[in-house]
This record gives structure tokens, sequence and C-alpha cells, in this order.
């Protein structure tokens, strides 16, 4: 998620005596800017009094915007409670906190002045930041830093994580640019159900999927993949019963599916067993030999020229590797079959 580029020119508007609805700026008086403005100041949160009405920090439907002040709650793509955060991407960020209940961390949940180990999923003491240390700077493309924990991130960022996943290191971004309402519910990685993914964003929580937690949720889907039915969860407690909750992902799982449970190998989105456990279009389980485990890729590549054939596990014979992999055919050993 990143900032659109028209974001700059709204504020500017703002700030002037419009206010930014649906993307469009528009003019309202400056005595209403600056009422709101001053209702603002003074941390009401009590109706719309904590917004400032075509004055700065009025901002809806559009891009995530911020009040002036302390107060108000976060609806939709207009976020105006909580503090104002400053942190490293030098951001005023107004933190909405998340649902009440206990938030879980790898299906446990944190003690008071612990935080959320995000790279093992384990909860460790704010006063020992060592115990879930940030692995060293890597190629990010946007040159963002990397973490362990929202700890790593300031307070007006949160790690983001990789390929949509619960668990794992990842890189720091702005809590600010959360973009506007998608109108959707999520369910965070905390076990926590958000009223859409920019509520869990300004929160600083990573999402499972769109869906509630504890209910089925239909993931992928689309094309020629007829998607996976899973529960969300981000604790047993959340999960039918013989199921467990796996925190690296989200959901629930079934104990022949628990090996499903580890970070993905190179290259695949998740790890697989059959392609049944790839949900996304033109995904197929790949893997070594067969049969057992393997990772989501998708099918890619084509023949070419070179001959080095492979026998594919549909016993059919390949001019190579990679015309194989283009219809989602795993190798069973180099050379032809029979």
């Amino acid at each position: 998620m990143r900032r659109m580029a028209n974001l700059w020119v709204g504020v500017l508007l703002v700030a002037c005596g419009g206010s930014a609805t649906d993307g469009v700026v528009n003019s309202s008086p400056g005595a209403a800017g600056n009422a709101g403005n001053a209702a603002s100041d003074a941390g009401s949160s009590a109706g719309g009094s904590g917004n400032g009405s075509g004055g700065i920090g009025s901002s809806a439907g559009g891009v995530a915007g911020t009040s002036g002040g302390i107060g108000g709650t976060s609806t939709g793509g207009t976020s105006t409670g909580g503090a104002c955060a400053t942190g490293p991407f030098g951001d005023c960020v107004t933190i909405t906190p998340p649902p009440p209940g206990p938030s879980y961390c790898g299906g446990v949940a944190c003690a008071g002045g612990e935080e959320c180990c995000l790279a093992t999923l384990t909860c460790f003491a704010r006063s020992n930041p060592s115990a879930c240390a940030a692995p060293p700077p890597d190629d990010d493309p946007q040159g963002l830093p990397t973490c362990a924990s929202n700890a790593d991130c300031g307070s007006d960022g949160y790690c983001e994580s990789p390929q949509g996943q619960c668990g794992g290191a990842g890189h720091c971004v702005s809590r600010w640019n959360c973009g506007s309402s998608s109108g959707s519910t999520y369910c965070g990685c905390d076990g926590k159900t958000y009223a859409d993914v920019q509520s869990a964003c300004n929160a600083g929580v990573r999402v499972a999927a769109m869906g509630e937690c504890g209910k089925e949720a239909l993931l992928g889907g689309g094309g020629s993949s007829a998607g996976l039915k899973v529960v969300l969860c981000g604790a047993d407690t959340q999960c039918p019963s013989g199921q467990t909750c796996c925190s690296l992902l989200g959901y629930c799982l079934d104990a022949a599916h628990v090996p499903l449970c580890v970070p993905p190998p190179p290259g695949a989105t998740r790890a697989c067993l059959t392609d049944a456990d790839c949900y996304l279009d033109g995904e197929f389980c790949d893997g070594e030999g067969c049969e057992g485990p393997g990772g989501c890729v998708t099918k890619s590549g084509s023949c070419g020229p070179t001959l080095n054939a492979v026998c594919g596990c549909d016993a059919q014979t390949y001019l190579n590797a990679d015309c194989a992999k283009s219809v989602g055919v795993r190798i069973a050993f180099t050379g032809t079959c029979g």
C-alpha cells in the first residue's frame, strides 16, 4: 500500500478550506472548517464534532485522512480516532486501537507489556527488544526497513507480512497510507474481526483473509480454481472440533493438513500436499517426486527447443522440465517414461 499521487493535492485544498469527498475536492465555508478544527483540537469524540468540516483533517471516502487533534472514531476511509503518533515515516497518524478482547500471537494471548514477535509468532516483552531482533537489511526495491515485529517500525508504522501470511519477518510500512474503506470485514491475525482491511492496517495488525474470525471463508477461487474453504482463526478456540489453528496462515487445519503449517519453499506462495491445496488460479503443487510436500507455484514457462526429456507424474514424456511445469505436472524422473 503506497500513497496515491493525488493525495497531496487533496490535502492542500482541504487545508485551504475545502473537504475531500470520494476523491473530489469541494469548497465549503471557512468558518465551518475553523469550528471543526477547534473541536478536533479539543479532542472531542462525540458525533462528528471531532472532525474539521472544510478545514484541516477532513477526509471521507477517498483516502484515509487524519483529524486536527485527538479524539473521535475510525470509520471507513476517515481516520479520526486515537492519539496522533509521529514516527520514522514522519506521518501524523491517528491510531485506532484494536477491538476489545485478547490479542493472539501464535495462538497465545500476549500479556500486558508484551508484543507479538511476528518472525517467530511468540510474545516478548517490549522492555527486551533483543528477544525479537529485526533481520539484517535486504534489497527491498523501495528501501523499506526490515522488521520482526511492530516494535521495529515506530509509532506510525507496522510490520507488513510477506506473501500475505500472518507469520514471518517483513518490512515496515506506514499506517497512514491504509487507503479507503473496502466495506468488507477481515479476520485479523490477532484473532479479532475488523470492519475492513484499512481498520486492521491502522491498528497495525496483519490480516488472515476477508471474513470473520471463527467463520468459514473461501480463499482464492475464480478461473480454473474452485478456491479453498477454511475457517479463519487466531487461536484453536475459533476452530471446529478436530481442527487446530495454523497461526502462520490464519486458518484452521485438520490433522492431515497440519504439515502445511510451515513457511513455503522458495518461489512458492504456500506449502502444499496436492493441487487441491493451491487455491489461486493457475497454481499447482510442485515438489520432488510425485508425492509428498511441495509448494504452490504458477504454471509458467515454455518448452523451448532444449531436449532434456523428463517423465511426468501423469506417465507422459515431456521434452523438458519446463514443458511439464507449463501444464502443472510434477516430474517423476529425468528420462523418458517406460
